[in-house]
C-alpha cells in the first residue's frame, strides 16, 4: 500500500515510496564516491569533484566521467596538478559546459591547499561527523562565499548533502531547476533561469526558495534536505541505472 505523505496541490504530491527511493538514491551516490561515515579525509576532495561535475549533468554521464577521473587519479589535488591539461580536457569533453568545468577543475587544487580553505572544509567535516544540528546553513554559506570558482550556494549545499550520512540530517536545500519548477507549479512566482545561458538565481532568490522548502519540510516532518532531495528525485529526469538489489 502506497501512502501520501505530502500533497502540495496541482498534481504535486509525495508518497512513502518516493521518500524510500530518495534515501536509496542518496546512498547510491555516496557509494559511487566512496563515502563512509565517519568521513575520511581521503573522500572529501573526490566528493567536491563529484558535485562540481554534477552541474547541468545527467547522472549516467556524470558517473562515467567521474569514474574516468578516478581511474586516472584526477580525483586528488596531486593528480590534477601533475596531469597533462590536455588529458583533463579530453575526459571532461563529454560533460555539459566542458570548457568552464575544465577551467574550474584545473584551478581547484590551488584553492584546496589554502589555509582558509582547509579551515572551511575541516569545519564542515567535523560538524557532519559530530551530528550537531543548527550549523549547516552557516557552513554552507561560508563555503559558497569563499569557495573555489564554480562552487556557489547550490554546489555547496549539494556537497554537504552528499557528505551527510542520512538525509534526515541535511539542513540545507539544493535549489536547482527542478526545485524552481516545482515551486512555480504549485503557485509561487519564481523565475526558472535558462541554465544554458546564465549561471543561476541570485543569493537572495536562492535563500528565499530554500526558506519555502524548509517551511514545507517542517509541516511534513521531514528535514529541509530530505524534502528537497525527494522532490528532485521525483520530478527530475535523472534516475540511476542500477536496481535496488545492486545497492543492497
Amino acid at each position: 500500500m502506497v501512502n501520501t505523505i505530502a500533497d502540495f496541490g496541482n498534481s504535486c504530491s509525495l508518497t512513502d515510496k518516493d521518500l524510500e527511493y530518495s534515501h536509496y538514491r542518496h546512498g547510491y551516490e555516496r557509494k559511487l564516491v566512496g563515502i563512509r561515515n565517519p568521513i575520511d579525509d581521503n573522500v572529501v576532495f573526490p566528493t567536491l569533484v563529484y558535485v562540481m561535475l554534477s552541474a547541468a549533468q545527467d547522472t549516467n554521464r556524470l558517473v562515467r566521467v567521474f569514474d574516468k577521473l578516478s581511474k586516472n587519479r584526477l580525483n586528488t589535488p596531486e593528480g590534477i596538478k601533475q596531469a597533462n591539461q590536455t588529458k583533463i580536457r579530453k575526459i571532461l569533453k563529454g560533460t555539459r559546459f566542458p570548457n568552464k568545468k575544465t577551467e574550474n577543475f584545473i584551478k581547484l587544487p590551488d584553492w584546496w591547499e589554502q589555509e582558509t580553505s582547509k579551515d572551511i572544509i575541516d569545519e564542515i567535516v567535523q560538524n557532519i561527523n559530530s551530528h550537531k544540528k543548527g550549523k549547516q546553513t552557516y557552513l554552507r554559506n561560508k563555503l559558497a562565499e569563499n569557495g573555489p570558482t564554480g562552487v556557489g550556494y547550490k554546489i555547496s549545499s549539494l556537497f554537504i548533502q552528499t557528505l551527510t550520512e542520512d538525509l534526515k540530517g541535511v539542513e540545507v536545500v539544493t535549489v536547482d531547476k527542478w526545485i524552481l519548477e516545482f515551486l512555480r507549479k504549485i503557485g509561487y512566482k519564481v523565475k526558472v533561469p535558462d541554465y544554458r545561458t546564465v549561471s543561476g538565481i541570485t543569493r537572495k532568490e536562492y535563500l528565499d526558495c530554500e526558506k519555502i522548502i524548509s517551511e514545507k519540510a517542517e509541516k511534513c516532518d521531514l528535514s529541509p534536505g530530505e524534502l528537497g532531495y525527494t522532490l528532485w528525485c521525483k520530478f527530475s529526469y535523472t534516475k540511476p541505472n542500477r536496481s535496488l538489489s545492486d545497492f543492497f
